[in-house]
């Protein structure tokens, strides 16, 4: 069986068992966590940053994400095909095709978030390693 065919099988699968509330959880984890590991690991031996930004940047994703479902998981109970649409959100993140978690990083989070906090965190975590490590 072809990688492709292989892929499109696990993704049926996924989208099959994220329509239902129980197991849609559970879809989304395994698709979230087993493709990303695996391509995590691949760019830790690569020598390249681009990936690194962008896998780091679906971890962060991906945590946040159920983040929120952790905080309001008893409202998203009550949304028709929560899971489905998280899993296509999960999707969009890591796929290579899409790469949505470096868009989303390189669109919103550095321009709108970090940009405006960055010299404030780092100046204030520099001034607190050298009140820690401060040699007498």
């Amino acid at each position: 069986m072809s990688p492709a065919i292989l892929s499109l099988w696990i993704l049926g699968i996924g989208f099959l068992l994220s329509m239902n509330q129980y197991t849609g959880n559970f879809a989304v984890m395994v698709i979230g966590i087993i493709y990303p590991g695996i391509m995590s690991l691949a760019a830790i031996r690569n020598k390249s940053m681009d990936d690194d930004k962008q896998w780091l940047t679906y971890w962060v994703l991906f945590a946040a994400c159920n983040f929120l479902d952790y905080v309001f998981g008893n409202l998203v109970a009550y949304i028709p095909f929560y899971y489905t649409f998280k899993l296509g959100f999960v999707m969009y993140l890591f796929l290579p095709v899409t790469r949505g978690s470096f868009i989303i990083y390189e669109k919103i989070i550095y321009p709108k978030i970090l940009i405006k906090e960055e010299a404030a965190v780092f100046s204030g975590s520099r001034d607190f390693q050298s009140r820690c490590f401060k040699q007498d």
